[in-house]
């Protein structure tokens, strides 16, 4: 039985910025039926790192460099 999930988005405990952006690109893919190479953010891990760096959390980068809106985020 699963007693906790820890998620650990900007990789205090673990380096998971590859993953995030693995999950990212499918995200785009999956809700604006997008290329990430459409996106400057995901091109590669030190653009994806500025873009988190950019944004209080990751609700707003969603909105800023991808310019998905509250729907889509949620």
């Amino acid at each position: 039985m699963i007693e906790a999930v820890i998620w650990d988005y900007d990789g205090t405990l673990v380096d998971t910025c590859q993953k995030n952006l693995d999950v990212t690109k499918e995200i785009v893919l999956d809700v604006l039926s997008k290329s990430y190479e459409d996106f400057p953010a995901l091109l590669n891990s030190e653009n994806y790192k500025k873009a988190n760096e950019r944004a209080a959390n990751w609700r707003e980068m969603y909105s800023h460099e991808f310019l998905m809106n509250e729907e889509q985020t949620n």
